[in-house]
């Protein structure tokens, strides 16, 4: 189903600003009602949009102390 954002919108990890255009399964547009206007109401059978800031998984930075070397 294809909508429009009234205002700023996070969807699936994606800002949309307001006005913007974009796909959602059709069992979300009832949680999102007051957010967004129908702009499309057929059902499409792709998948949403492939999130676009998806963030690699870095190990997590260690906080010890540096290990002595020499003595």
């Amino acid at each position: 189903m294809r909508v429009r954002a009234k205002h700023w919108l996070k969807y699936d990890g994606i800002w949309h600003q307001g006005g913007d255009e974009f796909e959602i399964p059709a069992e979300d547009a009832k949680e999102l009602e007051c957010m967004i206007e129908i702009a499309d109401a057929t059902v499409s059978v792709s998948e949403p949009e492939d999130k676009a800031e998806e963030k690699a998984e870095q190990p997590p930075k260690k906080r010890g102390r540096k290990p002595k070397t020499g003595e």
